[in-house]
């Protein structure tokens, strides 16, 4: 008999220590096509949060709101455009009246003094309350609103969707905040502080 040690035969069953950090083993389909290792399924997608019910009465505060701005800005165009024509009809007056003054001999030099300031004066307070731009800005506004109007009464897009009362309140709240906004950039000008006070929820 030998007295060499006996082989060691190789075992087949992998080891622990064999099985870390390995890929799972890839199994053959149909035909000799290897078949990929089965994968996680996607997560599901979360559909979308419905928007908050309307509460009742909206349309009734919406429309009442809308209102309110129509007539706010009709009534400041109006006013407006009428203290800016009787300020230039009537700086017209005296600046003719100054032309007939100055052919007096005794008072004429005194009228054509005062009449002159009167003029000034005048002119100071068209700059000083912007008569003649917000005559144009209120129009501009009140025109807007009744397009506005019209597109809600129709159901024109952006108001033909389910939250159409809710955009309509929005349309109305991004016109009235934009006229603020002006209006205080008008206050804090040097020049002047606007005419009127921008209009505030009713």
């Amino acid at each position: 008999m030998s007295d060499a040690p006996d082989a060691v035969v190789p075992s087949s069953t992998p080891t622990r220590a064999d099985s870390v950090g390995a890929t799972p083993p890839r199994t053959r389909g149909r035909r000799g096509q290897i078949t990929p290792p089965p994968t996680e399924p996607p997560a599901p997608v979360q559909a979308p949060p419905e928007p908050a019910p309307i509460p009742d009465g909206a349309v009734d505060f919406v429309m009442g709101r809308m209102t309110y701005l129509l007539g706010w800005y009709e009534q400041h165009a109006q006013i407006s455009r009428w203290c800016y024509l009787g300020i230039k009809v009537v700086q017209l007056i005296v600046a003719a009246a100054v032309s007939a003054t100055a052919l007096m001999q005794t008072a004429g030099p005194v009228l054509t003094a005062v009449l002159g300031g009167i003029i000034l004066v005048l002119e100071g307070v068209q700059q000083a309350f912007q008569f003649h731009d917000n005559w144009i800005r209120y129009r501009s506004t009140h025109t807007t609103l009744l397009k506005t109007l019209t597109q809600w009464e129709v159901r024109a897009k952006p108001f033909d969707g389910a939250d159409a009362v809710r955009q309509l309140a929005l349309t109305l709240e991004t016109l009235a905040g934009n006229e603020t906004s002006t209006w205080a950039k008008s206050a804090e000008a040097p020049s002047g502080a606007g005419s009127g006070t921008p209009p505030t929820k009713k």
